[in-house]
């Protein structure tokens, strides 16, 4: 769709670079202008005067080579800068999400008759775009739900991807800093029989959602909570895209290993890959009698499917990363049947915010 390359030591995007510290590669994503504003503070305990202009990476990077890997990684995490080692191959995990099952807290006798499972998507950009798209496609009902003050950021990216991400979805959108909304949020939550969700865990906490509670109040329901590195409390904060998720589960150093040089493989190809996989969990869980919290890790799931990979034959992998070099910007010559175009219409923000919310007060009562 963009035309992207392969870019070798900065992301097909341009956003995430693999940048030498004293001591190892990061990858460092700076997606947002509210990024490079923070270059100082980030740069700051090691440099008396640390502003960088917008974009300008080779001082950066310049700036990098003097300083511990270490170092710059806890300032990048307080700061909520998507900072990853690049140059490690971490061992996998043992599953790619992590399951938690929950007991009902009450006993209830009300059911819901709908004609498809019900999803409410909090999700943005991505990974969890993709899982919602899936599900609707295996005959759900998809709600998306957006900030009025903070739509999803790939409406302003390319209109296709958008469009096919999204397409046949129903939309709300609602302001977070009104009680009211929120209010009408927890409502429209309630009525779900699966959430998904890519937020660190505090935003909807400090709202007064919780997933626990959620999962235990209704049979049935499943909360999936898409993350960039874990929603454990060391990881929890952190923040994780897709490019700097795949660089951090290993991507890069087997590059390194088959070609002599740290690369990037793919556009932010976590968000895909965990899109696709948190769509089977979500489904299987609500297949098997959900009560169910889901957390599915960008990293991990990188982690997980090279991991799989490897152990079948280092050799093809290897051989693999070799020819993905050479495609550079002939990309396009896997793709023969040419681009997807999307069968269904998109939303626009809030369209059925009325309709939603008047069916909402109709079965009020019936589910809490």
């Amino acid at each position: 769709m963009l035309g992207y390359a392969s870019r070798a030591e900065f992301s097909a995007g341009g956003s995430c670079h693999l940048i030498r510290c004293r001591d190892a590669v990061l990858a460092v994503n700076l997606p947002r202008d509210s990024d490079w504003e923070l270059i100082p503070a980030w740069l700051g305990p090691w440099l008396d005067d640390a502003n960088i202009a917008h974009g300008n990476w080779s001082a950066l990077a310049y700036h990098c080579q003097r300083i511990a890997a270490c170092n710059l990684l806890g300032q990048a995490h307080c700061l909520g800068l998507a900072v990853a080692l690049a140059s490690d191959l971490p061992p996998p995990p043992s599953h790619p999400a992590n399951h938690q099952q929950f007991r009902l807290q009450h006993k209830t006798t009300t059911t819901l008759l709908r004609d498809a499972p019900v999803i409410v998507d909090l999700s943005s950009l991505w990974a969890g775009p993709l899982c919602s798209h899936l599900l609707h496609q295996a005959g759900c009902r998809v709600i998306k739900v957006e900030g009025l003050n903070r739509l999803d950021g790939a409406r302003t990216g390319f209109p296709g991807c958008y469009q096919l991400l999204n397409q046949g979805k129903e939309s709300v959108a609602l302001d977070f800093r009104s009680d009211a909304d929120i209010q009408q949020l927890k409502k429209l939550i309630a009525y779900a029989d699966i959430i998904i969700e890519a937020s660190r865990p505090r935003a909807l906490r400090n709202m007064g959602i919780y997933a626990e509670q959620w999962v235990q109040s209704q049979p049935g329901r499943v909360w999936l909570s898409i993350t960039g590195y874990g929603r454990d409390s060391v990881n929890g904060e952190r923040i994780g895209f897709g490019d700097d998720a795949g660089a951090a589960a290993g991507l890069s150093h087997i590059m390194y290993e088959a070609t002599g040089k740290y690369q990037f493989v793919g556009d932010a190809i976590a968000d895909p890959l965990t899109g696709m996989h948190a769509a089977l969990l979500a489904w299987q869980s609500l297949m098997a009698g959900g009560n169910e919290l889901i957390s599915i890790s960008l990293r991990d799931t990188v982690s997980w499917c090279l991991h799989q990979e490897l152990n079948t034959s280092r050799r093809n992998v290897l051989e693999s990363c070799r020819r993905w070099q050479q495609l550079g910007s002939g990309i396009s010559r896997l793709f023969p049947s040419g681009l997807r175009t999307p069968s269904a219409a998109c939303a626009t923000p809030g369209q059925h915010n009325e309709t939603i919310f008047k069916e909402l007060d109709s079965v009020a009562g019936a589910f809490h």
